[in-house]
């Protein structure tokens, strides 16, 4: 094990001088990050707390809604822990230079796991700390838990993280061993897998119709009975669940069985990915890298040739970047895939809002209620699309960077084109949902175009934001999407985005709910403040717009090819 204590010891070096270099040398960055991290945490805890209290307002439920709750929030969250970690994985084992650079080392293939294991905890596995926390703590907090319940409670999400972590990285060697050549055939078979779950998920809300009434004995009931499948037993979710809900009670006795039955689990994952590690990651990784083929692409093809007419208003260097950026998304089916996912699934729930029992949408209630529930959703998806995709362009241009920065195009073309591309792509989709939206709803014309200009300043503000943050922090040197992300520009950029939408949406949800729920504003006073508002929005946009936009160009132009 000398070999992993080496590598271990390495990285360990390396976060700490990246912390020293930002506590001494990037001390505002270093405010700004802990401070807006503060205020997140925060936010979640007084969410989740009022969660709480809504459900404690059910005293004959309250502990059976409280285990289906959390027992449905830690079912998603080991899902996307799991996938998140397959993706980092398979990255950093078979398509990072770091995997090139240690391959030919004589270091034991198991320690090669372990170690790439421990970067995918890194990078993968803070968000559960991050998010499950807040939950955690004003779960304890509502349920008046001892003193050790927050302490168990943590090392029972520090045992936890490790089960995730070992399945997804199990899974991605699986992936490289048995589609070396299919990989895309795999990630087809996956993503059917997953538009069938929506499908079943789907049926189960259009089988919701014949409720008459919602928040009845019967309708809480067949809610209840959908969500049956996360209180199964053999699910990893369901054991934390019930240890925590043990140590609330004080029951330390079954939380510490548990605890050492997900430790148990964790560490048959571990042993079982060393041992496969050990007999088959190099021929995994001398299949993945022989199945690379060099593909060609037509010189002058059908987008090159529609693009005068598609983008007739952009002068030809812009048209061409703008056309560079189209291809690469339209290559990398991670991109377009996720888009299509999460988009498609608000599409499909947007469409279906007729269906659902108690929304009436005649009433106006339903009509402001849903509609702003529905463009927060949208942004907020948007946002987490925007920082994920479009935030590392620039970086990840690496080192062909220099290719861009020698044509005989200026600087400014490159950051405007980025802008552009994004601006128009989030536009596209997000109005698109927003309008069926309107449809479903009926909302009136007013609410519909306001909706419309909201959704305009906000695609603004979030594509200024991703592109300018993107100049501004690049990582040239980094060919990992998920850990350009990760870094501080990435978390600048997603909690600038949702302190961005919450304030738009909430600048104009405010007088809407003061004057069409609460009555407290007649209608010239509501057409007053609801002018007011409109001007302030615009102003943020332009704000968020120009200033991101500004200083990235400054910052491009100083950029070294």
């Amino acid at each position: 094990m000398n070999d992993l204590v080496i590598l271990l010891k390495a990285r360990l070096d390396i976060l700490m001088h990246q912390l020293s270099y930002l506590v001494t040398s990037a001390k505002l960055k270093s405010i700004v990050v802990l401070l807006a991290a503060l205020g997140f945490w925060v936010s979640m805890f007084k969410v989740f707390q009022g969660g709480f209290v809504f459900v404690g307002k059910f005293p004959d439920l309250v502990d059976w809604l409280a285990s289906y709750l959390l027992a449905l929030f830690f079912f998603a969250l080991t899902l996307m822990l799991v996938i998140s970690n397959a993706i980092i994985s398979y990255i950093s084992l078979y398509k990072s230079k770091e995997g090139e650079f240690l391959g030919p080392l004589p270091i034991k293939t198991g320690n090669l796991f372990l170690y790439h294991l421990s970067g995918s905890l890194i990078f993968s596995s803070w968000a559960f700390l991050f998010l499950g926390t807040p939950l955690l703590f004003a779960y304890g907090v509502n349920r008046h838990a001892p003193g050790l319940f927050y302490p168990a409670v943590l090392v029972l999400c520090a045992i936890f993280i490790f089960l995730p972590a070992g399945l997804g990285t199990l899974a991605a060697m699986l992936l490289a061993t048995c589609f070396p050549r299919s990989k895309k055939q795999a990630l087809i078979g996956l993503g059917g897998l997953g538009l069938l779950c929506a499908l079943v998920g789907l049926s189960q809300l259009i089988a919701l119709r014949g409720v008459a009434s919602p928040f009845t004995e019967r309708w809480m009931y067949e809610i209840l009975h959908k969500l049956a499948f996360c209180q199964n037993p053999l699910w990893p979710s369901y054991w934390i669940t019930r240890g925590m809900i043990g140590s609330a009670q004080g029951d330390y006795g079954e939380t510490i069985f548990l605890g050492l039955l997900i430790l148990a689990h964790s560490l048959f994952l571990l042993l079982l990915g060393y041992q496969f590690a050990r007999r088959w990651y190099f021929k995994s990784y001398s299949l993945v890298q022989s199945g690379r083929e060099a593909r060609t692409y037509p010189v002058w093809g059908l987008l090159d040739r529609l693009s005068p007419f598609i983008l007739p208003f952009f002068k030809p260097p812009l048209r061409l970047m703008m056309i560079k950026d189209i291809k690469t998304f339209w290559r990398d089916p991670v991109q377009w895939s996720q888009f299509l996912i999460f988009f498609g699934l608000l599409g499909i729930y947007f469409l279906n809002l007729r269906n659902v029992p108690y929304i009436n949408v005649r009433q106006t209630f339903w009509q402001y209620l849903v509609s702003f529930l529905n463009l927060t959703a949208t942004t907020l998806t948007l946002a987490t699309l925007t920082t994920r995709f479009i935030y590392p362009q620039l970086s990840l241009e690496g080192k062909r960077f220099w290719i861009i920065g020698v044509m005989p195009i200026k600087r400014a073309t490159i950051l405007y084109s980025k802008f552009i591309f994004a601006f128009l792509g989030a536009l596209v989709v997000s109005e698109t949902l927003i309008f069926i939206s309107s449809r479903m709803l009926n909302t009136p014309w007013y609410m519909s175009f306001l909706q419309y200009y909201i959704v305009l300043i906000i695609c603004l503000g979030l594509a200024a934001l991703a592109v300018g943050l993107g100049v501004l922090y690049p990582n040239l040197k980094e060919d990992n999407p998920s850990k350009i992300v990760a870094g501080f520009g990435g978390t600048l950029n997603l909690l600038l985005s949702l302190i961005f939408i919450l304030m738009i949406v909430g600048i104009i949800a405010l007088p809407c709910h003061l004057y069409l729920i609460l009555g407290r504003l007649d209608t010239v006073s509501f057409k007053y403040w609801l002018f007011i508002g409109t001007g302030t929005i615009t102003l943020l946009g332009v704000i968020m717009t120009v200033v991101p936009l500004a200083l990235g160009l400054k910052a491009i132009k100083r950029l070294e090819a």
